[in-house]
Formats: structure tokens, sequence, C-alpha cells
């Protein structure tokens, strides 16, 4: 749909963005996904800010704990399920990217085993 159409578009502008200043962007793209109350644009900002990742390329690392932490965070039991779905999603994608997943691995881990089980 036409929805989809423009947020793609926004998604690939800001890692555009990101990508000639990301000591700005990525910063500020995790504030906004953190404060974000509206679940549709916190989950939309997660998506971009993976892709925002995936353009980093061997600078990923360099923002991997802080996403980590901010997806398991977004991922707990007290979120709405379509929200937790996305942050164990982006954190999905965001692990293959990083050479280090210490501080937020193992609560990846643990979430993603509470949704295989049916633990919330």
């Amino acid at each position: 749909d036409d929805e989809s159409y423009v947020f793609l578009a926004a998604a690939h502008a800001l890692s555009a963005v990101a990508d000639v200043i990301p000591g700005e962007v990525m910063p500020y793209l995790l504030e906004q996904f953190e404060t974000e109350k509206r679940e549709k644009t916190r989950r939309r900002l997660g998506e971009a800010l993976v892709l925002s990742v995936r353009r980093r390329g061997e600078a990923a690392p360099a923002y991997a704990q802080k996403l980590g932490r901010a997806f398991a965070a977004g991922a707990a039991n007290d979120r709405a399920e379509r929200d937790r779905l996305a942050c164990l999603s982006c954190l999905s994608e965001l692990a293959p990217l990083c050479r280090d997943v210490d501080g937020w691995g193992l609560d990846a881990l643990d979430l993603a085993m509470a949704g295989l089980d049916g633990r919330d």
C-alpha cells in the first residue's frame, strides 16, 4: 500500500543521512526509538535503525551495544505483542552484524526462549 512505500522511502532516507553523519543520526534515532510511545512508529524506527546499522558495514559494532540493549528492552514482556515481536526481529538482524553481543545477547536469548515456550 501507499503507506508502506512512504515508510520504506523514509527509512532509506534516514539511512542515507546516517551514512554521512552517523555520529549525530544514530544517537538521535536511538533516542527517538527509546522514547516513542506509539507502537507503530516505534516499530518503524527500529526497522530504520537496523537498516542503518546494516549499511554501517565494518562500523556496525560501534552501535551494537546500545541498540542491542534498546531492542532487548523493547522485547520485554511488559510491551505489546507486536512491539515485542518487532524488537525480537530487530535483535535477530542485529546479532550477525556485531562482533560482540555482550551485555544484551543473553537477554535476547532469554526473550527468544520465552517466546518459543509461550512464557509471558
